[in-house]
């Protein structure tokens, strides 16, 4: 299975079930009516293992998305950023994603949505062993990457800790093979 997003591609292994999670009707026609209702936008689970992944290609937009890209949420957003940093952001958008897996679920007419909530659920009573993972995929210049992902990491895990759930930082160049799929840049015409 291959979802797209933006100028990127995620190619997924044939045991992974994934969806386009900021694209399905459920979130688009019902939750995100409210006002600040947000998405992640891609879930994706197997028997070992349920991901929330969210992607932002900065590539072209470096200069644009600085301050948001390197600052963190304990950092004030300054001026010339106006939008928020996105350790805060991703802390946002799983918290949303959550309660819109749930709204979901408890709708007897969603079927898109609520079978992703139900690994999340197994785990939450002791019968399942997955493990949850949330990954920040961010691809653009940015330097010192390592660092930079390290410094990340730190600062989402303080803003969910909350979630039992493992935090990854990564770009095409760090990406880890035990995450399930194959990420690559799609070529534009």
């Amino acid at each position: 299975m291959q979802i797209k997003e933006g100028s990127l591609l995620f190619d997924f292994n044939d045991d992974v079930t994934a969806i386009k999670f900021d694209e399905q009707p459920f979130y688009r026609n019902k939750f995100n009516v409210l006002k600040g209702a947000r998405g992640v936008d891609i879930l994706a689970y197997n028997r070992e293992c349920f991901m929330i992944l969210e992607v932002k290609d900065f590539r072209g937009y470096e200069i644009e998305n600085r301050k948001r890209v390197t600052a963190t949420s304990s950092v004030s957003k300054g001026k010339g950023c106006t939008e928020e940093p996105l350790d805060l952001e991703l802390a946002l958008k799983v918290r949303e994603t959550l309660a819109c897996m749930l709204a979901a679920a408890l709708d007897d007419n969603e079927e898109d949505i609520s079978p992703f909530f139900k690994p999340i659920i197994d785990k939450a009573r002791g019968r399942s062993n997955i493990s949850l993972k949330v990954l920040l995929f961010v691809e653009g210049d940015i330097p010192r990457f390592p660092l930079y992902s390290r410094n990340m990491i730190d600062s989402i895990k303080k803003k969910m800790r909350w979630l039992n759930a493992r935090v990854f930082v990564e770009n095409i160049d760090t990406h880890k093979a035990q995450h399930f799929f194959e990420p690559s840049r799609v070529k534009q015409n």
